[in-house]
């Protein structure tokens, strides 16, 4: 999936968006995990007392550590890392899916631009078939061997033709645009 994505559709605010919420997920499980483990306080003083009455001084000092490690939280700890957990594969699952949905338009977005291409090529002949058909028949007809309906049916292919040539264009330029969303680009060049 990520290799039909890297063409700039990996880019797209969605998949960044969904980046971020995996990595929040992941560290929501570090800081889940986190809780079980212990936690060590270091506590330090200092004092300095000069004294007015008996012309005394002194100092002192203390330090301690205190090391806290919960013995019993009802499972409350292991249940907050599953929550983190699941939530993590929740939201790796939604890139994943995010990842499938777009290389899947973009796949479908390359074969429709491909199929208007091909659309295109088969109206321009038809258009230059109808036109030379077209041509032929007005000679005929001005040389009197062709009747006017054959040539009011000629030009109403060509017409017919020349309709369909324009459509053809009018489904490229939306096959185009349509790829260029998929790939996350500015609809405009």
């Amino acid at each position: 999936c990520s290799s039909d994505l890297a063409s700039g559709a990996a880019e797209r605010p969605e998949i960044l968006a969904m980046r971020q919420r995996v990595e929040a997920a992941s560290q929501a499980v570090a800081l889940a995990d986190a809780g079980r483990l212990p936690t060590v306080d270091f506590q330090a003083s200092y004092q300095n007392e000069q004294g007015w009455v008996r012309d005394g001084s002194g100092t002192s000092w203390s330090a301690g550590i205190v090391a806290r490690y919960n013995l019993f939280d009802a499972s409350e700890s292991a249940s907050r890392s599953r929550a983190a957990r699941a939530e993590l594969r929740a939201a790796e699952t939604a890139l994943r899916k995010l990842e499938s949905e777009l290389a899947f338009d973009l796949a479908r977005a390359r074969l429709l631009v491909g199929q208007a291409d091909n659309r295109l090529s088969v109206a321009r002949l038809s258009v230059e078939q109808a036109d030379e058909s077209a041509r032929l028949t007005r000679e005929r007809f001005q040389a009197g061997r062709a009747l006017s309906a054959e040539l009011i049916g000629v030009e109403a292919r060509l017409a017919e033709s020349r309709l369909q040539l324009a459509a053809a264009e009018s489904d490229q330029v939306a096959a185009r645009v349509a790829l260029r969303r998929a790939q996350g680009q500015p609809l405009l060049p």
